[in-house]
């Protein structure tokens, strides 16, 4: 994995937040986007490392239906 883009890392954190303030632990977002429980809790504590195209497009997927409708 590549170290993450400052941007990127901060859209993740953004809708990470955004999920949890809408009530969404962890294992609802591992849940909702077949995400690994690791993958999910290294973005959430701010790894460096930038997940792949799949794993961002499925949490902004459910951010986009849970944060934005």
């Amino acid at each position: 994995m590549a170290d993450i883009d400052p941007s990127a890392a901060q859209r993740l954190a953004s809708m990470l937040e955004g999920l949890r303030r809408n009530g969404m632990s962890p294992s609802d977002i591992v849940r909702h986007t077949h995400v690994s429980r690791t993958t999910i809790w290294r973005l959430t504590v701010g790894d460096g490392r930038m997940p792949s195209a799949d794993t961002f497009q499925r949490i902004e997927a459910i951010w986009r239906d849970r944060c934005l409708r």
